[in-house]
């Protein structure tokens, strides 16, 4: 299969890429944020090797992956979905979702299979933007530190505020397709991080408590109430994915699923919901990285973010 991704800077309208469909309803925006793992690890090539995106077009489930191919061997560009993402070497990536909005080109995140079922969900016409602010190696115990958990406000929360209120004030110039008319709800938020949390005793104890402080903040930051799904640090470390224990919960995932305890958040029911990834995670042997040396992402299992992109958005249809 040839894999065909194009990226567009700023530049769509005066090319004439851009088809003239009328949105439904207010343009739906859903913030993507998280570390590496939601910017995407997954790998696209590679046919006859288990876990990439063409293993899973060639020998996976027909109409479970039907969106991804456009019927002419190439894949497939989403039309009624658009992503924004500002990656770690600022580089603006913009364009209909399809492949390659990953760590780089060749490579694949949550957002494809996300932002594919959240438009099914949605109905036809419904106009769909993904504002992803995700970067590899940030923590929630620093990095996207949120204000009101108190001490210094982390970089990556501060980024991920420019970014969306950047993208949110100048819509027409981001996403040509905007319809001023019809306007824009924020949606949700989609969550995917933890792992740089995870070896630190002193985040992991504090990380509910900064991730409900994150949601309020991004809530209170956009006047919006937006619902909340955040997907678990579900992937074992090395020594277990190599003795196929993929299911030990370490003390991160525990403070996660957290969020979702109503009685310490009583606020939250009905708009917070936690997807547990675990059952994502597959064996090594049917990963493509067979050693388990990326255990941290997955072993690059383009199969497991596409399951984390089905998860959480079959969590916001919940909310309905």
């Amino acid at each position: 299969m040839k894999f065909s991704k194009h990226i567009l800077l700023f530049c769509c309208a005066q090319l004439g890429l851009i088809a003239s469909l009328k949105a439904e309803g207010p343009l739906k925006v859903y913030i993507l944020a998280g570390q590496s793992n939601m910017v995407g690890q997954g790998i696209v090539e590679g046919e006859d090797t288990p876990g990439t995106l063409e293993h899973c077009i060639a020998h996976g489930d027909k109409k479970k992956y039907a969106f991804l191919t456009d019927g002419e061997g190439e894949i497939a560009e989403q039309e009624d979905v658009w992503i924004y993402f500002e990656n770690k070497a600022g580089e603006v990536l913009t364009g209909n979702l399809t492949a390659g909005y990953g760590v780089k080109a060749g490579f694949v995140g949550p957002e494809l299979s996300f932002g594919e079922q959240i438009q099914r969900q949605a109905g036809e016409g419904q106009q769909i933007l993904l504002i992803k602010t995700a970067w590899g190696g940030k923590s929630l115990g620093k990095d996207f530190r949120p204000p009101s958990a108190g001490g210094e406000t982390g970089f990556s929360y501060k980024e991920t505020v420019r970014i969306t209120h950047e993208v949110l004030q100048n819509l027409k110039k981001h996403y040509p397709k905007y319809d001023a008319k019809s306007g824009y709800e924020i949606a949700g938020l989609a969550w995917h991080q933890g792992w740089n949390d995870r070896g630190n005793k002193k985040f992991i104890s504090e990380y509910t408590a900064n991730l409900a402080h994150l949601i309020k903040d991004l809530r209170k930051e956009f006047k919006s109430d937006f619902p909340v799904v955040v997907a678990t640090t579900g992937m074992p470390t090395k020594r277990d994915a190599i003795a196929g224990k993929l299911d030990v919960v370490h003390p991160i995932e525990r403070a996660q699923l957290a969020i979702a305890d109503f009685k310490r958040f009583p606020e939250f029911k009905g708009n917070v919901a936690v997807v547990d990834t675990k059952s994502y995670c597959k064996d090594i042997k049917l990963s493509p990285i067979p050693s388990g040396g990326q255990h941290y992402h997955w072993n690059k299992s383009a199969e497991t973010y596409l399951e984390i992109g089905f998860g959480l958005a079959k969590s916001f249809a919940s909310f309905k």
